[in-house]
């Protein structure tokens, strides 16, 4: 209901879903706020906002071998992106101890590009930056997390 509200603002801001699946309980394992909002109801609020501002729509795609880098996914994304004026992101994975899959090579994220672009769907692969130091999406989390886990905060401080 907020993209909708935001959408009557009619600013020409480029609005972002991480939407990371194309089914409703593959996205809800990774994202629990599906549980509330279907990719369904999120893509018309996404398209509604579109054609009041006049924006296209940044899908946030995060491929993970096995889980949604399939040929099925690709499908999908075209039927769900279907009348949206929309431009894919994809984000190769960045591995972390916490979730334990696999990113796709990058033959097979090229490959999965490529379906993409042949069904005239707008799409790019995001530059990678930091993986090298840990300092990746998620990796970063992770290192705060293990840096200040040991430090006990009380009222007084």
């Amino acid at each position: 209901e907020n993209i909708y509200k935001f959408a009557d603002e009619k600013l020409p801001v480029t609005l972002a879903l991480s939407l990371h699946n194309t089914d409703n309980k593959n996205r809800s394992e990774l994202m629990p706020i599906n549980r509330k909002y279907s990719i369904e109801e999120a893509l018309a609020a996404c398209k509604y906002y579109t054609e009041q501002t006049n924006t296209s729509l940044t899908v946030e795609y995060t491929l993970i071998k096995g889980v949604n880098d399939l040929e099925k996914n690709a499908q999908e994304l075209r039927r769900l992106l279907q009348g949206i004026n929309s431009h894919i992101n994809l984000i190769p994975l960045n591995p972390i101890d916490e979730y334990r899959k696999d990113r796709p090579d990058n033959r097979e994220i090229e490959h999965f590009r490529k379906k993409l672009e042949d069904m005239r769907l707008n799409v790019t692969i995001r530059r990678e930056l930091g993986a090298d130091i840990n300092a990746s999406c998620g990796q970063l989390r992770r290192n705060y997390k293990e840096s200040n886990s040991d430090k006990i905060h009380s009222p007084e401080q």
